[in-house]
């Protein structure tokens, strides 16, 4: 049984889960799932191992997106996307677009969704919100012709219903002006 115990030990000191960071990294994660965020922020913070800080930057900016605090979890999530760890660049990128989507920037989020995949074509969900945003950036433009001909035609019959007033307009001003002068 010591032997057990002795060769676990063991195990978890030289993979890495018996470290501070594991522990405050899982720490934080339970907070963010309870929607604890400015808590699970203060956890990733206490993470110093250089192998795991872009882990805690991916975690932290989330976090901060979901507090409110959307610039500052951006920049964090932007030095994750700069990694060199093509799957969590391509994580950063990905919740940077979902970001911007939800705040309406479409364009944006489109080109975040663009550099997901570059970085993981395999990002499925990238994939997914990519041409989510794409359907929604055309109906937009769509919409946007569509208003455009309509106000033009609008303005086409208003400077139409202009004329043939000013037309009668002057046809009783013809009239009149015929009337004095007999």
């Amino acid at each position: 049984m010591k032997k057990y115990l002795y060769l676990l030990v063991i195990i978890i000191l030289f993979t890495g889960f018996g470290d501070g960071d594991a522990i405050n990294n899982d720490r934080g994660n339970r907070l963010f799932r309870k929607g604890k965020y400015k808590e699970a922020v203060n956890m990733y913070d206490k993470i110093r191992n250089k192998k795991n800080q872009m882990i805690s930057y991916y975690n932290k900016g989330n976090s901060l997106i979901n507090s409110g605090s959307i610039d500052n979890g951006l920049e964090y999530l932007q030095k994750v996307a700069e990694c060199s760890d093509s799957v969590m660049s391509s994580k950063a990128y990905y919740n940077m677009g979902n970001t911007f989507f939800n705040n309406k920037k479409l364009k944006e989020a489109a080109q975040l969704y663009i550099n997901s995949l570059r970085k993981n074509p395999g990002n499925n969900d990238a994939k997914y919100n990519l041409e989510k945003t794409l359907r929604l950036l055309k109906k937009q433009e769509q919409e946007k012709k569509n208003s455009k001909d309509k106000n033009n035609k609008k303005e086409k019959k208003d400077k139409k219903d202009n004329q043939k007033g000013d037309k009668k307009d002057n046809k009783k001003k013809n009239e009149q002006s015929e009337k004095q002068n007999k």
